[in-house]
């Protein structure tokens, strides 16, 4: 699914900008060229669809009877929603904790090629989140909020919280461990090494 969506986007980004990320990965992270932005914003959204949003719709389609609750669309009791909120103001100072130790790993001599294709993969994501938020035109404010915050949002829960961790559930008999595991695979998915415990 991921590779048709890319091909997608391609098809999208060559005809209206004239640019080819699969025979030139780099230049899209040329933000000098100002439609550059609106290629990224292109390729983020069909990366998303591909990764996150259509395979879960279509797994949960495809496996159960009620794919809806499988992906956790069901009301919500109001009262569950002020303790997550309290949940995650209780736990700053933990994942800030996390965040400090996580910062201050360091890498043995043998495997500094290593640290620094991961310091390298760092930037470039900084650079990209810089270069996406820092415009002061309030349609981009509405297209970051869309394409960086609520597609990926809500394709990762119906696939983390939706369908891996009751799958998870099922394999391991208890929902503390499908939670660590499935918390576990969200980090690593991200590929940003500096920021693995703290999102974990």
């Amino acid at each position: 699914c991921l590779g048709v969506f890319m091909l997608m986007a391609q098809g999208i980004i060559s005809a209206l900008w004239g640019v080819s990320f699969f025979t030139d990965p780099e230049v899209i992270n040329d933000y000098t060229k100002p439609y550059m932005l609106d290629v990224n914003y292109v390729l983020l959204l069909f990366q998303h669809l591909g990764l996150f949003v259509v395979p879960a719709l279509a797994f949960a389609a495809l496996t159960v009877h009620e794919p809806k609750k499988m992906l956790g669309f069901q009301p919500v009791p109001f009262r569950y929603i002020a303790l997550g909120i309290l949940a995650m103001i209780a736990a700053m100072p933990a994942v800030n904790a996390m965040a400090w130790l996580n910062e201050a790993v360091s890498f043995p001599s043998f495997l500094e090629p290593m640290e620094r294709a991961i310091r390298s993969m760092e930037d470039q994501a900084g650079e990209l989140t810089t270069a996406l938020t820092s415009q002061s035109d309030i349609v981009y404010l509405i297209v970051n909020l869309f394409v960086i915050a609520v597609i990926p949002a809500i394709g990762e829960e119906m696939i983390f919280r939706g369908i891996l961790l009751r799958i998870l559930e099922s394999w391991t008999g208890g929902k503390h461990k499908a939670v660590w595991i499935s918390a576990i695979l969200f980090s690593g998915m991200h590929m940003q090494f500096y920021g693995f415990l703290p999102r974990m």
